[in-house]
C-alpha cells in the first residue's frame, strides 16, 4: 500500500468516525428539540438554553473529546450530518446511522397551580362632599330691613339668575356655606315650629354634617325621601320629616308618611339611631324648588339663614339676588324677630348701597346731561354715604338684625332693579359713587349724627327744630338763591277736610274730635313754614306741632298757606301791639305777592290767648265751596336742596362749594382715615 492510499483510508475511517458521532449526536438530543422537530417535520435545529452532552466515540482514530458540550447555534449553523455524509469521498465506506422512531413529548407532571397570596377586598372610598363656591366676605356692608314689622311675611322666595350658596351666618359676619343651589333654582324660606327625625348624633361643624349627608343619601337611594341639614345653635344634624305630632315608628308626617320607619328600616344596620329635634317659635325651614334643606332651629337673634349669588362670570351683570321682579346687591339672611314672621335684610357693601340710593332721591340724568348735573350728584353720593356709615356706627336697630330701612325713614333704596322691573341703577350716579368713593361728611370732628337734604325748599333752607325739634348742627335757615320756586296747591272740601284731619289725629293721637270745625294756624317759623296749628272739633279739640302739620293735612311741605274766598280780617292784640302779623306771616297774607280776597269768619287773624294766627273755617258737609291749600317747595327744607344742588352744578360749582353752602363748617374725609375710636 503506497502512503496515498494509506493516507486515503485514514481520511476515509475518520469522515465514517465523524458520520457516526453525528448520528449518536442527534439520537440523543434533548426532548425539547426532538419535540420541535417532530412538530415542524424538519431536523433544523432549534434555539434552546438546554445544553446536550454526548459521550466519547470509539475509533480508531484520535480520540475525541470526552465529553463534547453542544449549544444552540447563534450564528450560521455548522454542517448538519447530512451535509456530512455528502462530502464522503469516492470509495469510501460510511454508516448511515438508522433515525430512531419519533417519541411523543413528554409533559412534565402537573402541579397544583399556586394560588397568589389573599388581599384584602379594596374598601369602598370614603364619600367626599362636593367643594363649594368660594363666598367673598364683605368689608364694610350695611345692612338694610327689607321685610320687617307689618311687612314681614311667613313664605319667602328668592333665588338668583346666576345660582347661589345658602348657609348659616354668625353674628352677620362669620358665614358657613352648607349648600349650592343653581341658576333657576327656587329658593323659599317658611317660618317652622313642629318636629324632625334627627338621622345622626349631634355633629361638631358643618363639614362632619356634609359628609354624613353623603354617607346616609348613598344609603337610602331610591327610598324616596328628602334629607335636610338641621342647625340648632349647638350642634349639626342630618334629619328628614316635618311632624306636627311627636315622631315615632308608626306616626306619620305632615305628608302621610311613616318616615321613622322607612329610615330605621334602611339605617340601622349602618349604626344610625334616630332621634327627635324639636324646633321652636325661631325655626326657618329652607327649601330648594320645593325640597326641604336646611333648617335655622334657634332662638338667638346671633344666627341667620344667608343666601349669596354667585358671579355670573361673563357679561355686565353684577351677582344679584331675586325678590319678586327686583334684584339686589349683596346677601340676603333671613331670621325671624321674636319668634314671628320672617325678616329680611340686605346685607351690601356700602359703595354698592351708594350706587342704589342716588338715583332713589336725586335724579340721575341722561348720560350726556353728565356735565351740569355732575357735581351735585357727587354731593348727593357722599351725603348717601355719610348717612350710611352714621348709622353702621349708631346702630339704634340691633335688635332687628339691621341699621336702616328702605323707605324715607332713612334713605330711599330699590336695588339694581326696582319691584316694578324699572332699572335702579343708573350711569350717572354710579359714575357720581365712583368719583367720590370713600368720602363722608364730619362736624367738629364727629361724622355728620344728622344729614338731611330734600328736593326744594322753596327759596328758605330750615332748621331742624322746626322740623322735628332740637337743634342739629350745621344746619341754619337762610334764603336759597339756587333753589327755584317750585308751587303747589292741594284741594279739600269741608267734608273730605274734616274726615282727613279727624282721622289722622285719632290714628296718631288716639283723639277723636269729632266733626273738624275750625283750624287755626298758631305759630309760623321765620321761613313763613307752618310750625303750629289747633284743631277745632265737635267734641274736642287737639294741637299739632312741627311736620305733623303736613302730615295731617297730607302735603308736601309745610310752606303753606289757605287760600278761601274773599277777605282777610285782622284783629289786633288784646296787649295793644299794632303787629298782629309777623314779618313773614305778613309777606304771605298781605304782601305783593298774595293780594287775596276771603269771607269774613272763613279766614282771620286772631290775638286771643297771646297768639297771633290764622283761623280757617271750616265749610259745612254741604257746601260745595273748595278750600285750597298753596305752597311752595318740596320736603322738609332742611339739608341740601336737591334742586339748588343741580342748579349751583349747571352755574359749574363743585361738590365741595355746594356742600358748605348748606352746611357751613363740615369737613370732606375719606372715611378709611376717619378714626375708629370716634365712631
Amino acid at each position: 500500500m503506497t502512503r496515498n492510499s494509506v493516507g486515503k483510508a485514514v481520511l476515509a475511517l475518520i469522515i465514517a468516525a465523524a458520520a457516526f458521532l453525528c448520528a449518536a449526536l442527534f439520537s440523543r438530543a434533548p426532548i425539547g428539540i426532538r419535540a420541535a422537530e417532530a412538530a415542524t417535520g424538519s431536523g433544523a435545529e432549534t434555539e434552546t438554553d438546554e445544553p446536550s452532552t454526548v459521550p466519547a466515540a470509539e475509533t480508531d482514530g484520535p480520540s475525541a473529546t470526552p465529553e463534547a458540550v453542544t449549544e444552540v447555534p447563534s450564528g450560521t449553523p455548522e454542517a448538519t450530518p447530512d451535509e456530512a455524509a455528502t462530502a464522503t469521498p469516492a470509495g469510501a465506506t460510511a454508516e448511515t446511522p438508522t433515525a430512531s422512531p419519533t417519541e411523543p413529548p413528554t409533559e412534565p407532571p402537573t402541579e397544583p397551580p399556586t394560588e397568589p397570596p389573599t388581599e384584602p377586598p379594596t374598601p369602598t372610598p370614603e364619600p367626599t362632599p362636593e367643594p363649594l363656591p368660594e363666598v367673598a366676605p364683605h368689608v364694610d356692608t350695611v345692612r338694610i330691613g327689607l321685610k320687617f314689622n307689618k311687612s314681614a311675611v311667613d313664605v319667602l322666595t328668592t333665588g338668583s339668575d346666576s345660582g347661589g350658596t345658602m348657609g348659616i351666618v354668625r353674628n352677620n359676619t362669620e358665614y358657613s356655606p352648607v349648600l349650592r343651589f343653581y341658576a333657576g333654582s327656587t329658593v323659599t324660606a317658611r317660618a317652622d315650629s313642629g318636629y324632625h327625625i334627627a338621622v345622626t348624633p349631634p355633629l361638631a361643624d358643618i363639614d362632619a354634617a356634609r359628609l354624613e349627608m353623603l354617607r346616609i343619601s348613598r344609603l337610602m337611594e331610591g327610598a324616596g325621601t328628602s334629607l335636610l341639614y338641621m342647625f340648632d345653635g349647638a350642634n349639626w344634624f342630618v334629619g328628614a320629616g316635618f311632624y306636627q305630632n311627636y315622631p315615632a315608628a308608626g306616626v306619620k308626617d305632615v305628608t302621610g308618611q311613616d318616615r321613622w320607619t322607612l329610615l330605621s328600616g334602611r339605617l340601622s344596620e349602618a349604626g344610625y339611631e334616630l332621634s327627635v329635634l324639636t324646633c321652636g317659635s325661631g325655626a326657618v325651614k329652607m327649601y330648594v324648588d320645593g325640597s326641604p334643606v336646611l333648617i335655622l332651629s334657634v332662638s338667638d337673634s346671633q344666627y341667620k339663614v344667608r343666601v349669596t349669588p354667585l358671579d355670573p362670570g361673563e357679561g355686565t351683570l353684577p351677582p344679584l339676588l331675586k325678590l319678586g321682579l327686583a334684584r339686589y346687591r349683596g346677601y340676603f339672611d333671613i331670621h325671624r324677630h321674636q319668634g314671628g314672621k320672617l325678616v329680611l335684610v340686605n346685607d351690601v357693601d356700602v359703595e354698592d348701597y351708594t350706587y342704589a340710593v342716588v338715583p332713589s332721591e336725586m335724579i340721575a340724568g341722561t348720560p350726556v346731561s353728565w356735565e351740569w348735573r355732575k357735581e351735585g350728584l357727587k354731593a348727593q353720593a357722599i351725603m348717601a354715604r355719610t348717612l350710611a356709615y352714621y348709622y353702621i356706627y349708631n346702630n339704634k336697630l340691633t335688635a332687628y338684625g339691621f341699621h336702616m330701612d328702605d323707605t324715607t325713614n332713612y334713605q330711599v333704596y330699590s336695588g339694581y332693579i326696582k319691584d316694578n322691573g324699572d332699572p335702579g341703577e343708573f350711569e350717572n350716579t354710579t359714575r357720581a359713587t365712583r368719583d367720590t368713593a370713600g368720602i363722608i361728611l364730619t362736624y367738629k370732628d364727629i361724622i355728620c349724627d344728622a344729614l338731611f337734604y330734600h328736593g326744594n325748599n322753596g327759596g328758605y333752607t330750615e332748621v331742624t327744630e322746626t322740623v322735628w325739634g332740637g337743634t342739629q348742627e350745621p344746619y341754619v335757615s337762610v334764603p336759597d338763591p339756587w333753589t327755584p320756586d317750585y308751587p303747589w296747591k292741594k284741594t279739600y272740601t269741608g267734608a273730605t277736610l274734616s274726615t282727613r284731619v279727624a282721622d289722622y289725629i285719632y290714628n296718631h293721637r288716639g283723639i277723636s274730635i269729632g266733626s273738624l270745625r275750625y283750624i287755626n294756624v298758631t305759630d309760623r317759623a321765620v321761613s313763613g313754614r307752618v310750625t303750629e296749628m289747633i284743631f277745632e272739633g265737635s267734641e274736642t279739640d287737639a294741637l299739632l306741632t312741627l311736620q305733623q302739620t303736613r302730615l295731617c293735612l297730607n302735603t308736601v311741605g309745610q310752606l303753606f298757606w289757605f287760600d278761601v274766598d274773599e277777605t282777610v280780617r285782622i284783629d289786633y292784640q288784646s296787649d295793644g301791639r299794632d303787629d298782629a302779623l309777623s314779618t313773614r306771616a305778613r309777606k304771605y297774607l298781605e304782601g305783593t305777592a298774595y293780594t287775596l280776597a276771603f269771607l269774613p269768619d272763613s279766614y282771620a287773624v286772631r290775638a286771643a290767648n297771646g297768639y297771633t294766627y290764622e283761623r280757617i273755617r271750616i265749610l259745612g258737609p254741604s257746601d260745595p265751596k273748595q278750600i285750597v291749600i298753596r305752597g311752595n317747595g318740596h320736603g322738609h327744607g332742611v339739608g341740601m336742596s336737591q334742586d339748588g344742588a343741580e342748579e349751583m352744578s349747571r352755574a359749574g360749582k363743585s361738590f365741595e362749594d355746594i356742600i358748605q353752602f348748606y352746611m357751613p363748617g363740615v369737613r370732606l374725609i375719606d372715611e378709611a382715615e376717619y378714626t375708629r375710636t370716634k365712631r
